[in-house]
């Protein structure tokens, strides 16, 4: 089998499973709970793209429990690659975008992924994800938990 065709044959089944993904997922963007952690997301979004290239995906996590949350890996499956990363300010004043493995969020309170600040790059799409579509994200925390949210797709 020819390398160009395994990549396509393994897009596809990406694109697949992230279509599978997105039907199991809750709708909307409405916030989604993690069973019985008090963690739930508001507002996820993600940029239009393109087969092959990248994104930027938002939102804001909100812990309404007692304890801390700790949020150590996301994934949208529409794409090959997830990363969160933060926008920090160098000495010179400019700006640039570091991998971040873990975000803490204090006890009923909130992390913000927006434009220009905290936020989720996802490399190389397999499908394209245009304005008024949704996609998957899959938010993975400390403890083992994973919250699945619906983001809705717009510039």
């Amino acid at each position: 089998m020819s390398s160009k065709h395994f990549r396509f044959i393994r897009r596809a089944a990406f694109a697949a499973l992230g279509m599978w993904f997105v039907a199991g997922c809750a709708g909307g963007g409405a916030p989604a709970p993690v069973a019985g952690s008090g963690a739930r997301v508001e507002n996820a979004w993600v940029r239009p793209v393109e087969p092959g290239q990248g994104t930027a995906a938002y939102f804001t996590l909100l812990n309404d429990s007692a304890d801390s949350l700790v949020l150590v890996g996301v994934n949208v499956p529409a794409a090959e690659m997830s990363m969160m990363h933060e926008t920090v300010k160098e000495s010179a004043g400019l700006m640039r975008m570091q991998e971040v493995e873990r975000f803490a969020v204090a006890p009923h309170g909130t992390l913000e992924f927006s434009p220009g600040g905290n936020h989720v790059m996802a490399m190389q799409a397999f499908v394209t994800l245009a304005e008024g579509d949704t996609t998957g994200i899959e938010l993975r925390f400390a403890d083992g938990r994973m919250l699945h949210v619906t983001a809705n797709v717009h510039p």
